[in-house]
């Protein structure tokens, strides 16, 4: 199996909130890059949002950067086939990944859930943020979400990992760019899910950070459905007394999902993990934090779909100062705005149809995925 990648120190990395925030630092990324510039993302609708960052596009083709972007076929399936030629015509290449037909024959392949933009080799963003109104935060309160502005080292790495999703004849005629400069002392590395080239590496690490946590374990999670060896490192934690703090959502964009995210609520709260509903707008984040010290962010969500069927990319940081910023981001300002799940309230609020739905919906979801998956036995993971 290929080798995790390395840490790579001397990076300058900024948390950046969902909503104009990021969007706002996505216009200063598109507009920076001189040579080349690679945005790779699940979904990017044909609304205001998408249109304006379309512009940002052809605006940099326009001013001679090399644009290169990879959607995925289902995620930006509302993206016409004019909008993607008037883009061409701009000078922009772009290609969706996993069509549904291919020939006459139909597939539902594996996704791109990833979401990444790079200016040259010196400036990315990665995170967990798609391209539309919704996101942005036009005719409803923005998604709760996160991503991080990255300078340094490790954007070579984001440079190789872009670059593997097209041709090699169109990677060989892409710019030679210098190697980036020490942007500041902050190690990050980029883990990945593509089981196709054997990579589980997010999934490993989610279960390695849990069974190493001393103090605390705290996430934020919009899918939360984990596999058997996941929910046996939480609960293993929580009998070595470590404080398990999960954040999920009251409004959700899935609902079966979220049903079926309940239906594992009691066996959490019977771990002794405490359970926290946001429910001022959709929450869509991804994010880790360990014991203080160490996070990861990005596109994973705990679930088969992540697991084994998407193509998933995060980043994970080991430097105290940003965790601690990140843990005060959740601890502080989100969790406060959260509703205390018990076993007393989820009692009250899910009756007993609820119930019904909520364990229909489990099971369903893994029913699909163990049908999907050829050595079903991968599950068990």
């Amino acid at each position: 199996l290929p080798m995790p990648l390395p840490y790579r120190d001397g990076n300058h990395i900024e948390l950046i909130h969902g909503g104009t925030e990021y969007f706002e630092a996505l216009r200063i990324l598109i507009e920076s890059a001189r040579m080349s510039l690679h945005l790779q993302v699940y979904s990017l609708e044909p609304d205001e949002t998408g249109f304006n960052v379309m512009s940002w596009l052809k605006a940099a083709a326009h001013r001679g950067v090399q644009v290169f972007v990879v959607l995925d076929a289902f995620g930006s399936q509302e993206l016409s086939a004019s909008v993607l030629l008037e883009l061409q015509k701009a000078g922009i290449q772009i290609r969706k990944y996993s069509p549904f037909f291919k020939g006459i024959r139909f597939r539902i392949g594996q996704r791109l859930h990833h979401k990444v933009a790079l200016a040259d080799q010196h400036l990315a963003l990665i995170g967990g943020i798609n391209l539309a109104d919704k996101y942005y935060g036009i005719g409803e309160a923005p998604w709760l979400d996160y991503a991080v502005r990255i300078r340094g080292p490790l954007c070579q790495d984001i440079l190789r990992y872009c670059k593997r999703f097209w041709p090699v004849v169109q990677r060989l005629k892409m710019p030679v760019l210098s190697p980036p400069e020490v942007q500041g002392d902050i190690e990050a590395r980029l883990t990945r899910n593509d089981l196709r080239l054997g990579l589980q590496e997010i999934t490993e690490t989610y279960r390695k950070a849990v069974r190493s946590a001393q103090r605390e374990v705290l996430l934020l999670s919009p899918y939360f459905i984990p596999g058997v060896r996941l929910r046996k490192a939480l609960a293993a934690a929580r009998r070595r007394g470590v404080k398990v703090v999960l954040i999920v959502p009251g409004i959700s964009d899935v609902p079966m999902i979220q049903r079926a995210m309940e239906y594992l609520y009691d066996w959490l709260l019977g771990q002794g993990v405490e359970v926290w509903e946001w429910e001022h707008s959709v929450l869509h984040g991804k994010v880790l934090v360990v014991d203080g010290h160490w996070v990861s962010i990005g596109s994973y969500n705990p679930n088969a779909l992540s697991d084994y069927f998407s193509l998933e990319l995060n980043v994970d940081i080991r430097d105290r100062q940003f965790a601690a910023l990140m843990h005060k981001e959740l601890s502080q300002v989100i969790l406060p705005q959260c509703t205390p799940l018990t076993e007393v309230n989820i009692r009250s609020r899910f009756t007993w149809i609820r119930r019904v739905v909520q364990s229909v919906s489990y099971y369903m979801l893994w029913a699909a995925c163990r049908l999907a998956i050829p050595d079903a036995k991968l599950l068990k993971e």
